[in-house]
């Protein structure tokens, strides 16, 4: 059996027998659960299992992915992935299906969470704060958030999360096997776009990780191949409504939603009751506006964004505008959108990422106390 899928096998059924646990390990990964989140949390996962030789049937380690099961089903890169190497997705666990506040109810269990490709605790997993141990994180690092000197916390500023993943097992030779290798590979690739230098996303530290995976388990499908068989996968919106597009990769920053999309945002804005799913979207958060992002890779990489604001807003919309058009950072030129409350901004510079978007949408939200 794949040592994987036997892995994710046991913390499943683990999972239906928490109860007679008495130490619990949750590696979790952030809201997005994107490519990156998810298979940083079940390589950790495996990786802590091997590590600790896990035994005896009171211990749990749960790889959780941050999201719903059926959210899940719609990422399509994600979903072929784990198929190709026999990976049963209906034996993953999703953060749907772990009940919080029951673990706490009780005293007996001893919980420690691994916090994965974030190191910011959503609301809704506020409650595992005192239990976070260790962070591994490759995002700009939200100063408003003090961790404890007790915490391991690595955030480093890499192109992919997986790098740092990459580079805690491979300290541990003898734990990272093929299928589990190749995932992280597909990860690091995918997140620093081929690792071309043009593309400017990969770091030393990727370069490195990527090529020492090449030399220890012998891939040689080229990197660029690699990466847009996973951009056609991930591009691969056939068979999604608007509603699944806007919630397939979905950050937040407080209750302000921003979506990546796998298409540019002025391509998304020609689909069909695009305006109603971004209402409803901003009437279920309760949020003033919404940033949509997207990109295009066909090859060359382009990049979009958008600001939909409530149409009662004007001020809002001003403000907005003012925000992003005034950062120098993007380089961004105002196109027709063809909404009145919607400000669709092309990004002359193609660099920057959601990940530097998320600083910015902060600190407008503090600033005008949203």
């Amino acid at each position: 059996m794949n040592k994987l899928k036997g892995f994710l096998e046991k913390s499943y059924s683990a999972l239906k027998e928490w109860k007679s646990l008495k130490e619990i390990h949750i590696v979790l990964g952030n809201e997005s659960c994107d490519l990156d989140s998810t298979i940083c949390s079940i390589a950790y996962g495996y990786f802590l299992f091997e590590q600790m030789k896990i035994n005896s049937a009171d211990i749990g380690v749960f790889s959780v992915l941050n999201v719903s099961a059926e959210n899940f089903l719609i990422r399509t890169e994600h979903c072929a992935l784990l198929k190709n190497i026999g990976i049963d997705l209906e034996k993953l666990i999703y953060r749907s299906e772990v009940k919080l506040e029951e673990l706490f109810i009780s005293k007996k269990y001893s919980i420690k969470t691994y916090l994965v490709d974030h190191h910011v605790l959503s609301q809704n997993d506020e409650l595992l704060k005192d239990t976070v141990c260790k962070i591994f994180d490759h995002r700009p690092v939200n100063e408003s958030v003090k961790w404890p000197a007790n915490v391991t916390v690595r955030i480093q500023p890499v192109g992919s999360c997986a790098t740092l993943i990459v580079d805690e097992i491979l300290k541990n030779d003898n734990l990272l096997f093929k299928e589990l290798a190749y995932l992280l590979y597909c990860t690091i690739i995918f997140d620093t776009l081929a690792v071309l230098p043009e593309n400017k996303k990969a770091t030393p530290l990727d370069i490195e990780m990527v090529t020492k995976l090449e030399k220890k388990f012998g891939f040689q499908e080229s990197r660029l191949s690699v990466f847009k068989k996973i951009v056609d996968l991930h591009a691969d919106t056939s068979t999604l409504t608007v509603k699944q597009i806007l919630i397939r990769d979905l950050k937040f920053v407080n209750n302000i939603p921003i979506p990546a999309l796998p298409m540019l945002v002025e391509t998304f804005l020609k689909l069909p009751d695009v305006e109603q799913n971004l209402n409803e979207m901003s009437i279920k958060n309760n949020a003033p506006f919404i940033v949509l992002v997207g990109i295009e890779s066909n090859p060359d990489i382009k990049r979009d964004i958008a600001l939909f604001v409530v149409k009662s807003n004007i001020n809002l919309k001003k403000l907005l505008a003012q925000e992003f058009k005034n950062n120098s950072g993007f380089n961004f030129q105002e196109m027709s959108s063809g909404f009145e409350n919607v400000i669709l901004l092309r990004q002359l510079n193609i660099e920057n990422t959601r990940k530097q978007i998320l600083p910015i949408v902060q600190q407008f939200v503090e600033r005008e106390k949203i």
